[in-house]
């Protein structure tokens, strides 16, 4: 039983935060309250901090990096278990590992102000290596 046996663990994610927020991102489970805008932080109940379904789309006055929503669900395909991006300003990181067996990574780079993510590539001779590919055009674009 995970809460028997690992009640520090649980009560470590219980005093945590629930969203993180960057000059450009915000970081959350599930997602935010967007029609509160820039009060986003005071209007979000909780309950959309970890449960909001179903996602929002479009235009955000920053990115919201969420999981919560399998990223296959989506993109409406089943195989699809990447980073999903809107092409606006929100980032889907819940790919099922459970399904998938891999765990997608958003990467960020401070000084480049990119996104990238990378894919598991197997060779004919069974050499996997990871590849690095571009997710999102550069913040000052």
């Amino acid at each position: 039983d995970i809460l028997a046996n690992h009640i520090e663990l649980i009560r470590w994610l219980i005093s945590l935060p629930l969203n993180y927020e960057t000059e450009t991102q915000i970081f959350v489970h599930a997602g935010i309250d967007e029609e509160a805008v820039e009060f986003w932080k005071h209007g979000t109940p909780d309950e959309y901090f970890v449960s909001k379904f179903p996602a929002t789309f479009g235009k955000f006055h920053k990115d919201i990096i969420a999981g919560h929503i399998s990223t296959s669900f989506l993109a409406k395909d089943k195989d699809f278990h990447d980073i999903f991006w809107d092409g606006k300003s929100h980032f889907f990181i819940d790919g099922e590992t459970n399904v998938s067996g891999t765990i997608p990574l958003l990467k960020y780079n401070t000084v480049t102000k990119k996104c990238t993510s990378f894919i598991k590539r197997v060779d004919d001779d069974g050499t996997v290596t990871w590849e690095e590919y571009s997710i999102k055009r550069d913040y000052n674009e």
